[in-house]
Order: structure tokens, then C-alpha cells, then sequence
């Protein structure tokens, strides 16, 4: 006959012990992973710029017409359209999807038109802008150069 002592689990003090100890851990990973996904939000935003600058410059060689990059940081908003055309081929609300607001070193809408060969137009391109998607007390910048490419800062 076995006695009671001798059952396998585990004690409530035990399991108090191990929570307790995984509280404290908690603490300290849940500022860091909140800092994480604040910077993580405003990179995101800037990579999704990038990419939308990419589309509408392959559209523009693929079509063989003027294809246009909109940034208007007064509606937070990005659009890639064909030029004269007034429904957008894609759009990106900034502070709905990524949850980041965004500024540009004008603050003024940003155009950039992309040729059938892939190069931004200068009469309606702007050069040397930058693009700050903010997050919290987070930020990452893009910046769009003289023939229409956009980097990563």
C-alpha cells in the first residue's frame, strides 16, 4: 500500500515558486518587446514606401507610360497611379496600416514620375526628400534621391 507522500506532481508552493519567477521574467521582456514593435511599425512603413517607389517605377517601364509615386503627409497617405489617371493602380494609409505618422523634409505632397526607361522626370520629381515614418518614440527615414530611387536611412 502506498502512502500519500508518495504521489508524483508537484505542490502548490512549487508552482507558486515557478509563476512567481516567471513574473518577474515577464516584466522585464514586456518594455523591450514594446520597444521592439514601435521601431518594427515605423520600418515597416518606410520598407512599404520603397517597395510602392519599385512598383511604380516596373509599371511605368512595363506599360510604357508615366507612372507617378504620390507621398502626402497630410493625409498620411501613398499612392502610385498612372499619370492623369484619377483611381490609384495602389494606396497605402500610413497611420491606418502601420499605425506611424509621416513627415517629409517639404511638407508638401511629394510626386515622383517614372519614364517608360525607369528614371524619375525632373519637373516633377523631388530630389533629396526625406520621409520620416514615426512610431511612438520611434522613426525611420527614407530618402528619395535624383532619378527617383528611394533608400533606406
Amino acid at each position: 500500500m502506498k502512502s500519500a507522500s508518495t504521489r508524483p506532481g508537484f505542490s502548490l508552493i512549487e508552482l507558486m515558486v515557478v509563476l512567481i519567477i516567471g513574473t518577474i521574467l515577464m516584466t522585464f521582456a514586456i518594455p523591450g518587446y514594446t520597444r521592439m514593435t514601435q521601431a518594427k511599425h515605423a520600418q515597416n512603413a518606410r520598407d512599404n514606401l520603397v517597395w510602392m517607389g519599385a512598383r511604380a517605377r516596373a509599371k511605368a517601364i512595363e506599360r510604357g507610360q508615366v507612372w507617378q509615386l504620390e507621398i502626402d503627409p497630410a493625409l498620411e497617405r501613398a499612392r502610385v497611379r498612372r499619370r492623369g489617371a484619377a483611381i490609384a493602380q495602389d494606396s497605402v494609409t500610413f497611420s491606418s496600416e502601420f499605425h506611424s505618422t509621416v513627415t517629409t523634409s517639404t511638407n508638401a505632397l511629394v510626386t515622383i514620375c517614372y519614364t517608360p526607361r525607369g528614371y524619375a522626370l525632373t519637373s516633377c520629381n523631388a530630389n533629396n526628400v526625406d520621409v520620416t515614418f514615426t512610431h511612438a518614440d520611434k522613426s525611420a527615414v527614407a530618402r528619395i534621391k535624383p532619378l527617383g530611387q528611394i533608400e533606406r536611412l
